[in-house]
């Protein structure tokens, strides 16, 4: 019988899952060095995200005792920028805390035994996994949308020139490789135009060359009476 092919959403909804996750590494572990390796870096990553969250937590909440009458201007997006952060940071933190006490103290198989979900497969445990880590990103965004702001309203020009300098040098193998490609379009055009002028003036030629090579007849003269 032909084996049954899997739907493409749930193709594409495993690709992704792997690629932002350790969803494959979690399925392919069958050996016990493999599911060692496994355990032990995802408890690694839960308690640096632990760590990053609670030092998260600790510098949004002490932004939360800026007044209004501080040195910084901080507005209604700064608020949110802050507010948003020290959610995150706290989310993440009970995350990270939750995982390290449900699986740390467990031996790499009874590890893998646990993780595995209702349906018998590693999908929404790798998904959830990552809360603690995606916790953090978002917390660093928000924090430094925040520093971004206050540095953008008192002094703008820096913040711009700066920001334009970094991002000029992040991206310039990006620059350099588009300009390398469009230099060489224009040098390809170019030649491809000289190449086709060059045929049409040799057509040209040819074609002068053909008309002076054709017989003259000669006019009859007329007889006198």
């Amino acid at each position: 019988m032909p084996e049954e092919k899997t739907p493409l959403a749930k193709r594409v909804t495993l690709k992704l899952l792997s690629v932002c996750t350790m969803y494959s590494a979690l399925e392919s572990a069958t050996s016990d060095p493999d599911c060692e390796q496994v355990a032990e870096k995802l408890k690694s990553e839960w308690s640096n995200a632990c760590r990053w969250a609670l030092a998260l937590v600790a510098v949004t909440v002490s932004l939360f005792t800026i007044d209004s009458q501080s040195l910084f201007k901080i507005d209604l997006f700064s608020q949110r920028a802050i507010a948003a952060s020290s959610i995150a940071s706290f989310l993440g933190f009970l995350c990270a805390l939750w995982f390290l006490w449900r699986y740390y103290p467990l031996e790499s198989t009874v590890f893998m035994t646990q993780a595995r979900d209702i349906y018998g497969s590693y999908a929404f445990f790798a998904l959830s996994a990552r809360l603690p880590s995606l916790a953090v990103k978002i917390s660093v965004m928000a924090l430094g949308a925040f520093v971004g702001r206050v540095a953008y309203q008192t002094f703008p020009a820096f913040v711009i020139v700066l920001g334009s300098i970094f991002l000029a040098v992040m991206v310039l193998q990006f620059i350099l490789r588009g300009s390398e490609a469009l230099y060489c379009s224009i040098a390809e055009a170019l030649s491809a135009v000289a190449e086709r002028t060059k045929d049409l003036r040799n057509w040209a030629r040819s074609v002068v060359e053909r008309k002076g090579d054709l017989p003259t007849h000669a006019t009859p003269e007329s007889n006198g009476t």
